[in-house]
């Protein structure tokens, strides 16, 4: 195994086959306990989101002092014309800010990063701009509301009147009431000017407060933000890969203008300066798969290619019509895709490997 200095890893790589319900999740609480022993936190790589779910839960039953963190995949197909659910992005930005914790708190108890076959694959966003991406608020410090404002607005959060999910918040007068990722509850802001008069947790169903903070940290809904300089990066970087774009581009022109475009996280490395991978958030990963996970990632890469192909195909066709003045195709909603080259978005075995 290497560390995060060399973040990808070698084989051979251990694989757990077999093993009965239960007595898989203690076999992995041992190896968390273990991996704690030498300084190191333990990633599963499960064969899919159902044994996931599963081995979740048995952790948390059978081993509920192995501290745990969930990293889902996207739950959409390769270069989609539609986004991953909101939840579930919210999910993957809330596990990657806990695994940044955990690599800064300098603790070494059993701690296991339980993720899939898909979710593995892919490139996150580099963890220098998730830490860049925090606002911290506390009782008795100071925070504008339109900093507030601008901030919940870049990073992906929905304005809404009432505050009922993750990724939502509402600001009316001297309140102001968010719902970050990972908190169960969504959090009340009390603010008297630019003071922070108080901070509360309350039942977003009843709109009751449960219970008091000292402070909380706001982080991105999203695994892309729409601030100036990403805007400005993302339009570069498209112009650079494609080409020159006109307004009948609605992706393009959505993120020129600040607006959110369905299923534009399928050209999430344009917003950022670089990718990375999910070994760049743990200090000293040991990795461990399912039985068959190994050839499903296989399998998975080989799907990515099939999918990019099949875009760049549909693409031509498109533009060959285009150039003949000829209806486009309603399949293709009157735009060609541009789709990214799948490496730019993918782990590959070379590198995997490497």
């Amino acid at each position: 195994m290497e560390s995060a200095q060399s973040p990808l890893v070698k084989k051979p790589l251990p694989v757990t086959y077999g093993l009965p319900e239960g007595q898989d999740a203690r076999f992995l609480a041992a190896r968390a306990l273990e991996a704690s022993r030498q300084k190191q936190i333990l990633i599963h790589v499960a064969l899919d989101e159902v044994r996931l779910s599963a081995l979740a839960e048995s952790l948390s039953f059978f081993a509920p002092d192995v501290e745990m963190v969930i990293f889902p995949a996207w739950d959409c197909l390769p270069y989609d014309r539609v986004s991953p659910h909101a939840d579930v992005v919210a999910g993957r930005v809330a596990a990657l800010s806990t695994l940044l914790e955990w690599k800064s708190d300098g603790l070494y108890k059993p701690r296991i990063v339980l993720t899939t076959v898909n979710a593995i694959a892919q490139r996150v966003m580099p963890p220098e701009t998730l830490v860049a991406a925090q606002l911290v608020a506390k009782k008795g410090g100071t925070l504008s509301r339109e900093i507030l404002q601008r901030f919940l607005a870049d990073n992906g959060y929905l304005r809404t009147d009432t505050v009922r999910e993750p990724g939502e918040f509402a600001i009316r007068g001297d309140i102001a009431d968010i719902f970050p990722p990972g908190y169960e509850m969504p959090v009340r802001l009390d603010l008297f000017g630019d003071e922070i008069e108080s901070i509360r947790t309350f039942d977003a169903g009843t709109q009751i407060t449960t219970g008091i903070l000292e402070r909380f940290e706001l982080r991105p809904v999203t695994e892309f933000f729409l601030d100036e300089e990403s805007v400005a990066r993302f339009r570069a970087a498209y112009r650079d890969y494609f080409g020159v774009t006109s307004n009948t581009n609605p992706l393009y022109q959505a993120v020129s203008e600040g607006r959110r475009h369905a299923g534009m996280e399928h050209w999430l490395p344009l917003f950022h300066a670089r990718m990375a991978t999910i070994f760049e958030y743990i200090k000293a990963p040991v990795i461990s798969f399912d039985g068959q996970a190994e050839q499903a990632r296989a399998e998975r890469l080989t799907q990515m290619v099939d999918f990019y192909n099949a875009r760049v195909t549909l693409d031509e066709s498109f533009h060959a019509r285009k150039q003949k003045k000829q209806q486009s195709d309603v399949s293709l909603t009157g735009v060609a895709y541009h789709p990214l080259p799948p490496e730019k978005l993918y782990i590959f075995e070379d590198e995997f490997q490497a």
